[in-house]
């Protein structure tokens, strides 16, 4: 007789127990204070909510090998789930491409007659820039910071706008 028995993906509590056990072997850890470690196993067990336990050993081993800090552990986990380390979210070109005011002119004139789909979709960018997703999220989700739906007949710029703001 063949029985199929599912495991559940570990809980938050058993993120933070493995999580602290493993923080100390990630590069930096010996030179960090008991502060910084800790933040580093808040920071892991934040971020691995989804992943098997056996994944956050993989994190681990993969923060050792690309030496990403412990204060970056968000990196590791990033990269274990996406392939890559860098945080987009991150880069100073983004910050000051949603509050140029030039940049927001140029998008306005190339989307005719629709200045409050313009408004609009630039506020969810500087939002999403500076994190402010919703009450309800927190920073270091795996929501997305911004959706944007583009809806409406034949020529009323929505393609134009997604042009304009990528």
């Amino acid at each position: 007789m063949i029985r199929t028995v599912v495991v559940p993906t570990p809980g938050r509590e058993q993120r933070n127990f493995l999580s602290s056990l493993l923080v100390s072997s990630l590069p930096g850890a010996s030179e960090a204070g008991p502060d910084d470690r800790e933040a580093a196993i808040q920071d892991m067990t934040d971020g691995s909510d989804g992943i098997t336990l056996r994944e956050l050993n993989d994190v681990v081993r993969l923060a050792r090998d690309q030496q990403i800090p412990l204060d970056d552990v968000e990196a590791a986990i990033r990269a274990h789930r996406v392939g890559v380390s860098d945080n987009p979210w991150r880069k100073d070109y983004l910050w000051d491409a949603v509050n140029d005011a030039e940049q927001n002119q140029v998008v306005s004139r190339r989307v005719l007659g629709q200045p409050a789909a313009v408004t609009k979709a630039l506020d969810v960018l500087k939002r999403s820039v500076v994190g402010l997703s919703g009450a309800q999220a927190r920073s270091s989700s795996r929501r997305p910071r911004g959706v944007l739906l583009f809806v409406g007949p034949t020529g009323t710029g929505k393609t134009e706008l997604a042009k304009a703001i990528t």
